[in-house]
């Protein structure tokens, strides 16, 4: 294999390093939605697909192979830890829609070269590893990077008050649509520009197109630390902890959990 994705602990790590270093730093999210996107797919539950879109997210995957103040992550291939199963967090068999994205991943790791990072990254369920299994761990790392780190903005879909139950008092937030955000981000972009301008972290849960941010806001030389929590978000909101809910590890989190997790944020 021509790349190696780290564990949720090294993961861990790296954000730990990146947050606490200088600026600029980004860190997104890249799975089961982005890559069929760039290879001409389509993800209806949450962002359809097109061209330009397309277009923004290869490019922004391209930026992380080169810059190391830019991280990605991929959500494939990934080694089972210990509690990892079935549709919680285990790396499933490879089927049809799977190959064609290890395909891509490999090519694209396989076409640079130079240091050994360029071939790595970073654990796509390492935040959510931790929430259902590492409770204690994941509050402390909110704590320290997140609610204390000065000025920190929301780009996403939850409720102000959701996002601030888990990532403690925001200097500023911009709701986008839940479904195709893509569609409307021209709208919001002068928004986002602006608060990028002023926030010391960025926030983002927007599905696909927090990756979109993350690489406009990159292209554009913005000075800012911005983390794509993806639906992390979601363990705050007491509507997203339901059993009927699709997300798997999401049906893990208990009261406790949320305690331990967000603490007193408010």
């Amino acid at each position: 294999m021509s790349y190696r994705i780290l564990s949720t602990a090294e993961t861990m790590d790296v954000l730990r390093t990146g947050l606490s270093g200088q600026y600029p730093f980004f860190y997104s999210r890249f799975g089961d939605a982005e890559i069929p996107i760039i290879l001409g797919g389509d993800c209806p539950v949450q962002q359809h697909g097109c061209p330009e879109l397309a277009q923004e997210l290869e490019a922004l995957w391209d930026a992380g192979m080169v810059a190391g103040s830019y991280l990605r992550n991929a959500s494939i291939g990934h080694e089972n830890e210990p509690n990892m199963s079935p549709g919680l967090f285990e790396t499933p068999n490879r089927g049809p829609h799977d190959l064609a994205m290890y395909d891509w991943v490999a090519q694209k790791c396989a076409g640079k070269s130079g240091e050994s990072w360029h071939r790595e990254l970073l654990n796509a369920v390492a935040l959510h590893y931790y929430a259902v299994f590492k409770p204690e761990e994941l509050g402390e790392f909110l704590r320290v990077f997140v609610r204390t780190a000065g000025t920190v903005g929301f780009v996403g879909s939850a409720r102000p008050d959701v996002a601030e139950k888990l990532l403690g008092p925001l200097a500023d937030y911009i709701q986008l649509a839940p479904h195709d955000a893509y569609r409307y981000l021209d709208l919001q972009w002068p928004r986002v520009q602006s608060m990028a301008s002023r926030c010391d972290l960025l926030i983002l849960a927007a599905g696909v197109c927090a990756n979109v941010v993350n690489w406009r806001l990159f292209s554009e030389g913005a000075r800012v630390k911005s983390l794509d929590v993806g639906s992390l978000i979601d363990l705050a909101d007491p509507g997203a902890l339901v059993p009927t809910k699709q997300r798997t590890w999401l049906r893990s989190i208990t009261p406790e959990h949320v305690r331990k997790i967000c603490g007193s944020t408010k």
